[in-house]
């Protein structure tokens, strides 16, 4: 059940489906870890649409580190320093790891002969 307290500041819902630790922080500077994946990486998580995950989490359920290509394009996931709303200072340092964490293969360059 949500009381109205939680409703009204938005946060209801917020936390960790599988720890509980709360995703995203109603005060201000707070750093949270609220990011978008691209489907296919919640999905093979388990998870259906809706629902929160912390990273620890997310990376337990998947058995690997998350990476840059599991984020999708959405300014949430920006690491542009412009996007004060998203800014670095709101994310957890892990957070701001994985979404800067090269994909895999990533630098690598093959030469065919």
């Amino acid at each position: 059940m949500v009381s109205a307290r939680q409703s009204a500041n938005g946060r209801a819902g917020t936390r960790c489906r599988d720890c509980r630790a709360q995703t995203l922080s109603r005060w201000a500077r707070r750093a949270s870890e609220y990011y978008m994946v691209d489907d296919r990486v919640w999905e093979d998580a388990g998870m259906e649409h809706h629902g929160f995950l912390c990273i620890g989490c997310l990376e337990t359920r998947l058995g690997r580190r998350l990476n840059r290509a599991d984020f999708t394009d959405a300014d949430i996931n920006s690491l542009d320093a412009r996007w004060k709303r998203y800014a670095w200072w709101w994310r957890t340092p892990r957070l701001a790891d994985r979404l800067s964490a090269p994909s895999p293969g990533e630098g690598i360059q093959l030469e065919l002969w």
